[in-house]
C-alpha cells in the first residue's frame, strides 16, 4: 500500500497596510467605485491583460490582493481555482474579481461573461460570494453588479 503525504500548507498574515503601498486597505468596498480605486493603482499603465482577486472579510474589507494571470493584449487565460486559493487559505467570505482591458473598451466580452459565471458557480461550492467582477479600461469600468449580471 502506497502511503500519502501530508501537506502542510501555511500562510503568514502581513499587516495590510504594509503588504502594498498602491493599495487602500482601510476602507470596506461597498460599490463598483471602491473596487475601482483599489485596483486602478494596480493596473494603471499595463499594456497587457492582467486579473486580480481580493478576498473579503464578513464586512467586506480588502484582505490582500493576488494577481490571478497576466495576459496577452486581448485576453487572459485563468482557472477557478487560481482564484479561490488565497480566499481559502485567508478564510474570506466573499472575494472580487478585477481585470483590465487596455484596449480602453471596458465592455465585457463572452469569454468575460463566461468565467464569470463560472467564478460564480465555484463561488457557491466553496461559499465564497463573487461579490463583482469589474473591468477597468483607462479612466471607463464595467461592474457586473452594477449591470445586474452577476
Amino acid at each position: 500500500m502506497k502511503s500519502i503525504k501530508k501537506l502542510e500548507i501555511r500562510s503568514r498574515r502581513v499587516p495590510l497596510e504594509a503588504a502594498d503601498p498602491k493599495v487602500d486597505y482601510t476602507a470596506s468596498v461597498q460599490s463598483p467605485a471602491d473596487v475601482r480605486r483599489v485596483a486602478a493603482a494596480l493596473l494603471d499603465g499595463e499594456d497587457q491583460e492582467v486579473f486580480l482577486a481580493f478576498p473579503l472579510d464578513v464586512k467586506n474589507k480588502v484582505l490582500g490582493y493576488v494577481e490571478v494571470a497576466r495576459g496577452a493584449v486581448e485576453s487572459c487565460p485563468l482557472h477557478a481555482r487560481e482564484v479561490f486559493r488565497t480566499a481559502v487559505m485567508l478564510g474570506a467570505s466573499s472575494v472580487v474579481v478585477v481585470h483590465n482591458h487596455p484596449s480602453g473598451d471596458p465592455a465585457p466580452s463572452r469569454e468575460d461573461d463566461a468565467l464569470t459565471a463560472r467564478l460564480v458557480a465555484a463561488g457557491k461550492v466553496l461559499g465564497i460570494l463573487v461579490i463583482d467582477h469589474v473591468i477597468i479600461a483607462g479612466e471607463k469600468s464595467f461592474s457586473y453588479m452594477a449591470k445586474g449580471r452577476l
